[in-house]
């Protein structure tokens, strides 16, 4: 799952991958739902996690396949997209497996820099729409 986080600017919040696959590439804050855990929770979790983060509001967008590389194997996820409202810390912090975080505007990334399939539909095709409605 991914989370989607605008600045008033209209800026989406990317991270940096701290670990392989794809270790310093752009990615959108997440990842997978434990057994027994909903999306939400996941959400409130990997966002606790990543950024220190806590939504205050969790909005469904989308879903898209993705290929994932784990231990040598290609797994085979369907991804969920989240709008999140959220206060954001004046002195946000990395830490879990994100190395760094930026704040872009959707249609200004580099599509090379994101390698997974379905985050790189997120960002390029569903932030710029929800972006916009904001």
């Amino acid at each position: 799952m991914a989370a989607l986080i605008f600045d008033s600017h209209g800026r989406l919040l990317v991270t940096r991958r701290a670990i392989d696959p794809d270790k310093g590439k752009l990615d959108l804050p997440g990842g997978f739902i434990d057994p027994g855990e909903s999306a939400e929770e996941a959400v409130r979790r990997e966002l606790a996690e990543e950024l220190g983060l806590e939504p205050r509001a969790i909005r469904y967008l989308a879903s898209a396949p993705n290929r994932y590389l784990y231990s040598g194997l290609t797994v085979f996820t369907t991804d969920l997209a989240f709008l999140v409202d959220t206060d954001i810390p004046v002195e946000m912090k990395a830490s879990d497996d994100i190395s760094g975080f930026e704040w872009v505007f959707p249609a200004e990334v580099d599509p090379g820099e994101i390698p997974a399939p379905s985050i790189r539909y997120f960002i390029k095709e569903i932030a710029h729409h929800a972006g916009k409605k904001r």
